[in-house]
């Protein structure tokens, strides 16, 4: 940890309310988005599979995609 104004700040990331928080912008950036990116991606490549037209993409879409 570095001591600056009479405070310890921590080198690793840290969270706090759910959100990473660090120095390096590309960590804090995997770290809060990555995972979310990776599951959505997943749920909407399953939906994949079915031959919807396009309204039914974009309702897909906009029902998973948005709520994250």
């Amino acid at each position: 940890m570095a001591w600056a104004l009479g405070f310890r700040w921590p080198r690793d990331p840290i969270k706090a309310l759910g959100i990473f928080f660090s120095y390096d912008e590309n960590k804090t950036n995997e770290l809060n988005f990555a995972e979310i990116i990776r599951n959505l991606e997943k749920t909407l490549n399953s939906w994949k599979k079915r031959n919807l037209a396009l309204h039914g993409k974009m309702n897909i879409v906009k029902t998973f995609g948005l709520s994250k």
